[in-house]
């Protein structure tokens, strides 16, 4: 009892007095001097720009980044305040409202509800807005209104469909001629009205939204726009040699306007998602137009196998549909190009071998990393343009090799599923990734699985900014590790993941010497048993300028990887998890994991609550190495901790070079419950440190390292969180 008392004394202490307040009592005078030393790590807890100076060619620091090397303990109020406007943005009202800003009313076309309507979820549009903050981009078109008003008005007049396809056609200098016309007319007769309006609507916004992706590519070069498969080989995550191009093309590119026009379109197109739901269209009918940006469809048959093309529109009403490609994907020529996809359950497939055979564990050496592609991208994907997806009833399956579900390069990518149990399919650069721009993958109901090898599953490369958002459902993150197709490395045996929440920046230290800032990537899943695997580098990780994040709010979660993961990060990067609820499992098999960060870096790990179990190798579960920090907090529950390695559960490394004039952090905290440790120095309500049998945590040096496991309050822990800038 005296030792729990004295530890609940010693963190209160620790965040509530100053080190130097004077005390008369000889027993809290010693309480206070242990005091000290916490207040010390964490004073000593942060990264200082200057020190990223010295050690980079100062590559530009996003503001998320700067904020949490500088601040780590705001990390777990960052995370919970990023997951919270996630919900917030994307949970309908009790009554199903969208909310005045931004609603467009699907009554535009006066459609007759049909019994069984989704409750309308919430437009992307607060998402978008979120995820432009963290790039350092903000853009809050619906700040003060319906941005897309105008062309709503259009929409819903006389013949809206029709003067929709003339603009278009004008816009890109070849207008219709009166037989052309006319002929369009004809065509238009025998769809509905409704169905007109809706379509109409997306084609006036499209309009918009091209001229603002014409904006934000007017300083790149025409050759290079021109080949958008060479556009996406100069930006490859894992073949960079020579930046010199990729840095001009970055210079160039006003990201701002693509934001502001993805914003606008997804206002349009859940606008529209949302009256096809409610309707229920006469009869079967098919029309379509080719447009000089893409082929426009609307498609009421009960099945539908769209072939491959250039596709600007397809709304789909009903039949379980098979899409091969170009749909809701772009280049820079074909700038936007929607899908929505109304009932059904639907199979999006890029032409290639069946993923079937490539994400098999039987690991073959002949086989390509990535198999040929016939296509770029696929289903939500914008290369040097705008792909959006919106499918909103169904079991859906997705399969593509590179680049798709929510990949931007140049650009934006959106899926966005709405029900259903789904599956999605990929190898690389796919479900929520991007490179200068925006990718993001939403998954709002069921039990879902993701499978993919590499850059995927919220993975941000230089400049881009990309979230997985998983709302509902026990679902399953795979980043396949059997069949090694990109072996890493810290470990051929394992395959690179940068998958579950992975962000990267250009290391060319060791190439050209000019290295290039990375991006901010999100996972975040709402609800449900979860299970995450990887091979290395994944699950809340940052390399190289960068920051990558886990949220995981509730559930009994089981976490597996190898090297760098689960709250890891390298090379002036932050990698943070946050498990708000749950029984959860931990597992990492080889270092650096665990609420580790290795030079100049954060790693950060939370579990709020639950009984939890890790399995940590060497450097983990709050350790900092090479003037890096490491934070593990684990708040309540009875926990098991197996750490064969001493450099564990707060541990900091020797400092040497450079570094010796910068501080190394490493703190543990295990703040209640009976628990469970393998290390002999870390029991149950005591406290160690570095040194001799882990018994100093003041050393002379500017390493600090610090353990607790102790009762403490919530008050007690809600202080300590809060220690820098209360809330």
């Amino acid at each position: 009892m005296l030792v729990r008392y004295l530890l609940n004394t010693l963190l209160l202490s620790a965040v509530a007095l100053p080190p130097d307040a004077n005390a008369k009592d000889p027993q809290v005078s010693a309480v206070r001097d242990d005091a000290v030393v916490i207040g010390e790590i964490l004073e000593r807890a942060h990264i200082q720009r200057i020190d990223l100076d010295r050690l980079t060619n100062r590559s530009a620091v996003s503001g998320t980044l700067a904020f949490l090397l500088n601040e780590p303990m705001q990390s777990k109020w960052f995370m919970q305040h990023v997951g919270r406007s996630f919900l917030k943005s994307l949970t309908p009202d009790a009554n199903g409202r969208l909310g005045r800003r931004v609603c467009v009313q699907p009554e535009i076309a006066h459609p007759s509800p049909k019994s069984g309507a989704l409750v309308p979820p919430k437009s992307l549009v607060g998402v978008i807005e979120v995820l432009t903050r963290l790039n350092d981009r903000a853009v809050r078109r619906a700040l003060l209104g319906n941005p897309i008003e105008v062309e709503t008005r259009q929409a819903a007049t006389e013949n809206a469909l029709l003067e929709a396809v003339i603009r278009l056609h004008m816009r890109a200098g070849e207008p219709l001629s009166a037989v052309e016309r006319n002929h369009l007319r004809s065509s238009l007769v025998d769809l509905p009205s409704s169905a007109q309006c809706m379509t109409a609507l997306i084609l006036n916004v499209a309009r918009r939204a091209m001229h603002s992706q014409d904006r934000a590519l007017a300083g790149i070069d025409d050759s290079l726009l021109s080949d958008p498969q060479k556009l996406a080989v100069l930006f490859d995550f894992d073949k960079q040699a020579d930046t010199t191009k990729s840095r001009h093309v970055l210079s160039a590119f006003e990201v701002g306007h693509t934001f502001a026009a993805t914003e606008e379109l997804a206002i349009a197109v859940h606008a529209v998602a949302r009256a096809a739901d409610l309707v229920s269209p006469a009869g079967l009918f098919h029309w379509q137009w080719r447009t000089p940006y893409g082929l426009v469809v609307i498609d009421a048959n009960n099945a539908s196998d769209y072939a491959p093309d250039d596709y600007l529109l397809i709304l789909d009403f009903k039949g379980d549909d098979i899409y091969h490609a170009g749909a809701g994907a772009t280049y820079p020529v074909n700038p936007i190009s929607v899908i929505i996809d109304v009932a059904g359950n639907d199979q999006y497939r890029s032409p290639q071998e069946p993923l079937e055979s490539m994400l098999g564990d039987d690991a073959s050496a002949d086989r390509d990393r990535i198999p040929h592609q016939s296509i770029l991208c696929a289903f939500g994907a914008g290369v040097g343009g705008i792909g959006l997806l919106v499918d909103t009833r169904g079991n859906d399956t997705y399969e593509v090799t590179d680049r798709g579900m929510g990949f931007g390069l140049l650009g934006a990518g959106i899926c966005d599923d709405w029900q259903g149990r789904d599956r999605y399919k990929a190898i690389a650069n796919s479900q929520g990734s991007s490179v200068a721009g925006l990718g993001l993958l939403v998954d709002r109901d069921g039990h879902d699985v993701y499978e993919a090898y590499t850059a995927s599953q919220a993975f941000a490369f230089v400049r881009g900014v990309s979230a997985l958002i998983d709302l509902a459902g026990d679902d399953c993150y795979e980043a396949n590790d059997t069949d090694i197709r990109f072996p890493s490395s810290q470990s051929s045996e394992h395959n690179t993941s940068m998958c579950q929440g992975a962000a990267s920046g250009h290391r060319a230290d060791f190439k050209d010497g000019y290295s290039i800032d990375g991006g901010v990537a999100v996972l975040f899943d709402a609800k449900g048993n979860d299970s995450y695997s990887c091979g290395v580098f994944g699950q809340g990780v940052g390399y190289w300028l960068s920051a990558g994040f886990l949220i995981d709010a509730s559930g009994n979660d089981h976490y597996s990887g190898q090297w760098y993961v689960q709250g890891a990060a390298a090379h002036f990067a932050i990698g943070a998890i946050l498990d708000e609820a749950g029984d959860d499992n931990y597992k990492a098999t080889m270092s650096t994991s665990l609420g580790t960060g290795h030079d100049l870096s954060v790693g950060f790990l939370a579990d709020l609550s639950g009984n939890d179990e890790y399995c940590g190798p060497g450097l983990s579960t709050g350790a900092g190495n090479a003037a890096g920090v490491g934070l593990f907090i684990d708040v309540a529950g009875n926990d098991k901790y197996h750490t064969p390695s001493d450099h564990t559960l707060g541990f900091a490394s020797r400092l040497s070079g450079i570094r010796e004039t910068m501080s190394c952090v490493g703190l543990f905290i295990d703040a209640g419950g009976d628990d469970y440790y393998t290390q002999p120095f870390a029991q149950n309500n005591t406290l160690w440190g570095e040194g001799l049998n882990r018994a100093d945590a003041l050393r002379k040096d500017r390493r600090r390292a610090l353990g607790i496991d102790g009762q403490l309050s919530d008050g007690q822990i809600e202080r300590l969180w809060r220690r820098y800038h209360p809330q």
